[in-house]
């Protein structure tokens, strides 16, 4: 213990520290054991993150997702929805039409990720 009755932390990188003291992974964020990599895992970030919430509403098509997220390029936008979807927390439905369109929806365990979603949002409102 440090002063004060803090506990000192040693780790390689300042975010392992947090993890050390919290989940006792020690520093291994690829341990699956460790809730903080979950999470991040899960929510993956600023773009992830803010695909999520917008699908929160129901099944969006492409072109819909940059009109709700005007800072997002469509290479950004593409790879983002492409990672959601293999990470399972998206499903992207090809709709053979004679103009093709693709959709995206929350799956189930997308959906789990929404109260980690509301909480950052939270947390960001009270501190704008």
């Amino acid at each position: 213990m440090g002063q004060l009755g803090v506990r000192q932390v040693t780790a390689s990188r300042p975010d392992h520290a947090l993890c050390i003291v919290h989940c006792r992974c020690a520093g291994n964020h690829t341990s699956t054991g460790c809730p903080l990599t979950a999470a991040w895992n899960a929510s993956g970030g600023k773009w992830n993150m803010i695909c999520l919430y917008w699908l929160e509403a129901g099944t969006r098509r492409f072109n819909e997702l940059q009109r709700l997220m005007l800072d997002i390029s469509h290479k950004v936008r593409a790879e983002t929805l492409r990672n959601l979807e293999q990470q399972g927390p998206v499903i992207r439905t090809e709709c053979p039409e004679v103009r093709p369109r693709v959709e995206y929806e929350l799956s189930t365990y997308g959906e789990t990720v929404l109260p980690l979603i509301h909480a950052v949002r939270r947390w960001g409102r009270a501190h704008i």
